[in-house]
């Protein structure tokens, strides 16, 4: 208070003296400009007695007229001194204001810090605190929209997005025109879509709308159309997300996501070679694993096994945990017969999750193919205990299938009929299991059983010569000869030189003669 009064009383001080100045000024002004001549004519009339009438009227009508303006300009005068005292007083109530305003703005960014602190401490109950404080004190709009921006993005960063929403949403209606504001608004909605896709038009639309809005304020906003290029793409709009990515390419070429998405574009689609040129542009600005995995499945895709190994590599060298990579590899050397190598990419593939499905079952699949039948049902077994739904049924029949073949393997019949039968009712593509389970049967000397599953297993494989043998031998004991000979032609039609199936057409001539 006393520094307000005293700067009154300065400014005062100043419009008094300022006042006296002038006044001062101005009477030296009307002494240079009439009281010399005036003095100067008198002294001259009073001593100059032979002047004419005529001039003595010439002068008093002089005088007469200095007079009146001498006081005109001492009115004039007066008026100005009054108006610079108004401006002096203007002044000193603009300074007053600026004062105000500048001691509250100061108040208000070191509340605003404060809070910006608590917030990078993650202090968030007491950030939350400051900033509603702020948003109900301050009565400046840009002020508030800040303070309500700051709160959007906590609420954002501690997951209210719907808080968050109506933070951002209030700040834009304080007439604060804002290109992030909407950016971070269209990337709330767009989050709330993926979790609740059920809702995805209002939740799309909404997205798309602010993102638009961020662009109109700012067309080079990276951001902005990356995530419209994605909004396209979870709605399967892939040919709009590729002009949105291509204008995140022109607007920053150095940035690796537009690539590495329109690389999973291509890849999606097929286009093997330029998902590889774009995955590779990703990989030169800024290299990451799985720009160096995606790679190398392309290459596996592409039968460059060579490539893909290198890229599975390069992959790994980035992240030592990067398991699929390690069992790609595996896979690789699996199908070059490199045993060893394939096992011990395999197994350091399980010595970073011991619960995986995948690398169970391909190391499963490489002690069957070393007839490790033992081992093999263990690793199977162990990622049969997998949860399935983390799968597709594809996956979880094939395993199912194997799992029957090694138990058949090892006689093990009653948990191979039960593991063949499941595979074929998750995915009846996997027929040959039918074909296993009415081998058994004939072990089980149960022919009725093997011949229903033969004929089912042909119906959906018809160039199998020894299942024909087998079905007519089934129908030869079982005195079906009719049906015997008919099958046996089959077998023959498919392989003329089977020995064991000329041999029961020439037993069945006999015996139907």
């Amino acid at each position: 208070m006393n520094n307000f009064e005293n700067g009154d009383y300065s400014n005062s001080m100043l419009s008094q003296k300022r006042g006296r100045i002038l006044k001062k000024n101005a009477q030296n002004i009307l002494d240079t400009q009439y009281g010399e001549n005036t003095i100067s004519s008198n002294q001259n009339i009073s001593s100059l007695n032979q002047i004419d009438e005529p001039l003595n009227q010439n002068y008093e009508s002089n005088k007469k007229n200095s007079k009146k303006n001498r006081q005109k300009t001492e009115k004039d005068i007066q008026i100005y001194v009054m108006e610079d005292n108004q401006v002096v007083d203007n002044y000193q109530e603009e300074q007053e204001g600026y004062q105000y305003f500048n001691q509250q703005y100061q108040t208000f960014e070191e509340n605003y810090i404060k809070a910006t602190k608590n917030i990078k401490l993650r202090k968030y109950d007491q950030a939350i605190q400051q900033l509603n404080d702020l948003i109900s004190v301050t009565s400046d709009s840009f002020q508030l929209a800040k303070a309500k921006t700051q709160l959007g993005t906590l609420f954002q960063i501690i997951q209210k997005d719907d808080l968050a929403i109506e933070l951002y949403t209030s700040s834009l209606q304080d007439n604060i025109l804002n290109d992030k504001t909407h950016l971070n608004i269209g990337i709330l909605y767009l989050q709330k879509f993926l979790s609740n896709r059920q809702e995805n038009n209002k939740y799309v639309s909404n997205a798309l709308n602010h993102l638009n809005q961020s662009i109109k304020l700012n067309p080079r906003n990276y951001e902005a159309n990356f995530n419209i290029a994605r909004a396209f793409l979870e709605q399967n709009n892939q040919s709009q997300a590729e002009v949105y990515l291509n204008k995140c390419i022109k607007i920053d070429s150095k940035n690796p996501n537009a690539y590495r998405v329109l690389a999973g574009i291509f890849h999606e689609s097929k286009k093997f070679e330029k998902a590889k040129e774009f995955y590779i542009s990703a990989v030169k600005i800024r290299a990451i694993d799985t720009d160096y995995y995606n790679l190398g499945l392309v290459c596996m895709t592409m039968n460059n096994f060579i490539e893909a190994q290198q890229f599975f590599i390069k992959c790994i060298s980035i992240n030592q945990d990067y398991q699929s990579a390690y069992i790609n590899l595996g896979l690789i050397h699996f199908m070059n017969n490199e045993y060893e190598e394939a096992e011990k990419y395999y197994l350091d593939a399980i010595s970073i999750d011991e619960n995986s499905f995948e690398a169970l079952s391909n190391l499963g699949n490489l002690y069957f193919h070393k007839k490790l039948y033992e081992k093999a049902e263990e690793l199977y077994i162990k990622a049969k205990q997998v949860d399935f739904q983390l799968y597709n049924s594809n996956q979880n029949a094939f395993l199912l299938l194997n799992l029957g073949r090694v138990q058949f393997e090892i006689q093990k019949f009653d948990d191979a009929l039960k593991n063949l039968m499941n595979a074929f009712q998750l995915d009846q593509q996997l027929y040959f299991s039918l074909k296993i389970i009415a081998d058994i049967y004939i072990i089980q000397n149960q022919s009725i059983k093997a011949e229903v599953f033969l004929e089912q297993y042909l119906n959906q494989e018809s160039n199998d010569h020894d299942a024909y043998f087998k079905l007519a031998n089934i129908q030869y004991k079982t005195l079906q000869y009719a049906k015997a000979n008919k099958n046996l032609n089959l077998c023959l039609k498919l392989k003329p030189n089977h020995a064991k199936a000329l041999q029961m057409q020439y037993e069945l001539k006999n015996v139907i003669e």
